[in-house]
């Protein structure tokens, strides 16, 4: 019998290659206090008391404390895109770098053996781009292989893992280094739309890397499987992320969470595994995640650990789900794990991290 696209999925990867996750890495501007900079952001913008009481309300049930940002929030929402990717040009080099250095530490390798970058990104555009600049600023060599994944939003981490995965398993001897770097605060911008008002109490900079190789030698944190992805083309306006004159404009409707509650355990139950790295793309996601999944057996340090990295830096978009992927270790969750992001379309997507 010929296997559907969710027989595929079970934890062994197709290829006799089993990528490996050796190490990972991350790297946050300077940050602020949520409620400080609402405020600041409030007058910027003159907000009625009307608009200022609904923006409050927005961000004291965001569930962040403190974000990170290369802007000054007060005034970018002023600036044309152009002056935007200028700042993106300067700024996300060298962030990407520090976390690809730890990264690359971790996985216990040199910077010279990488043979592949993969850079995700949705919030800034230029060529030749942020791999090229890797190079100098790590000491990679002119013959490593360039890839780059843009604008998919925030499960733009997980494809850049199954990218990962695929250069792995067709060159076994390959170390390939993932970067995704996001300056979301480039794209605040003035409109006091309810949905708008959402998306700017949540975005925020960083940038987060991983080394995958199909070598088993060296560290590792588990296996890497291509997992799965579900697209709830109903839904395909309920989140939206476009190229305006005056930044990128992100739509998040009411819909969201209600999909993604309706859905997720139909999605997560394929293959059940013990824990989830869950993007947290605001609390309301997350609470609507877990309940949608209350009748299934997850570790329940999957929700904390999302909720912890909601509250520390808030939605990074596509790095996000790494920085949820380490703290989940780090509280000692169990393997099984699925990495689980969601993105417009509305798309669902995870890659399954395992023992070795």
């Amino acid at each position: 019998m010929a296997a559907t696209p969710s027989d595929a999925y079970v934890g062994a990867p197709m290829s006799p290659t089993t990528p490996s996750l050796a190490g990972l890495g991350f790297a946050v501007p300077a940050s602020y206090v949520q409620v400080e900079a609402a405020e600041q952001q409030a007058d910027a913008w003159n907000l009625t008391e009307v608009q200022r009481g609904r923006w409050r309300r927005i961000v004291g049930s965001s569930g962040i404390e403190r974000r990170h940002g290369v802007a000054d929030l007060t005034t970018t929402f002023q600036l044309s895109t152009a002056r935007r990717m200028e700042i993106f040009d300067r700024e996300a080099p060298p962030l990407a770098a520090q976390a690809a250095r730890d990264a690359i530490a971790a996985a216990d390798v040199a910077a010279h053996e990488v043979t592949d970058v993969v850079v995700v990104t949705c919030t800034g555009f230029a060529a030749p781009g942020i791999g090229h600049a890797l190079v100098p600023l790590l000491g990679l060599t002119d013959r490593v292989r360039h890839n780059q994944i843009g604008f998919m939003g925030c499960f733009g981490g997980v494809v850049g893992l199954r990218t990962a995965c695929g250069l792995a398993c067709a060159d076994p001897s390959a170390i390939v280094l993932v970067v995704c770097i996001e300056l979301c605060s480039l794209h605040l911008r003035g409109d006091t739309d309810p949905q708008q008002l959402v998306a700017s109490s949540l975005f925020a900079d960083g940038a987060a890397a991983a080394v995958v190789r199909g070598d088993p030698r060296g560290p590792s944190l588990g296996a890497l499987s291509p997992g799965r992805t579900r697209l709830l083309a109903h839904a395909r306006e309920a989140m939206t992320w476009r190229i305006l004159d005056d930044g990128f404009a992100m739509t998040l409707t009411r819909d969201v969470p209600r999909e993604l509650e309706a859905s997720i355990a139909a999605f997560v139950a394929e293959d059940l595994p013990h824990g989830l790295a869950i993007h947290p793309g605001g609390a309301g996601i997350i609470d609507a995640i877990e309940r949608g999944l209350r009748d299934l057996s997850l570790d329940p340090r999957s929700f904390a650990a999302s909720r912890a990295v909601l509250r520390g830096y808030g939605n990074m978009s596509s790095g996000s789900v790494l920085f949820v992927l380490d703290e989940y270790l780090r509280q000692g969750g169990p393997l099984p794990l699925d990495v689980l992001a969601f993105g417009p379309g509305l798309t669902v997507d995870a890659v399954r991290l395992r023992r070795s």
